[in-house]
């Protein structure tokens, strides 16, 4: 991952349109499908196989794009005060 992260804006663009092509696949072919009745096979793994990395590349563009929730969801993950309420409460004592 640590690898993987230094390429990361070139990676999250790219996997926009890899994503969206394959949700444009996979819902033309069940249209298709739908349009012969003819039943589609393996459709709740294969949309959970397309929602997954839809979850993933959504969560890393939000991180990515905010550094400071990230911090703030980290110090709560192990058990610190948030940055934003760690200061606020250092700058008033």
């Amino acid at each position: 991952m640590a690898v993987t992260m230094q390429y990361r804006r070139i990676l999250i663009p790219v996997g926009v349109p890899g994503v969206g092509a394959g949700v444009s696949l996979y819902v033309r072919e069940r249209r298709c499908r739908a349009r012969l009745a003819w039943r589609m096979a393996g459709r709740r793994l294969t949309l959970a196989l397309l929602t997954l990395p839809l979850i993933l590349l959504a969560t890393s563009t939000a991180l990515d794009r905010l550094p400071e929730l990230t911090s703030d969801l980290i110090a709560w993950a192990i058990g610190n005060r948030p940055s934003s309420q760690a200061s606020a409460t250092h700058s008033r004592g």
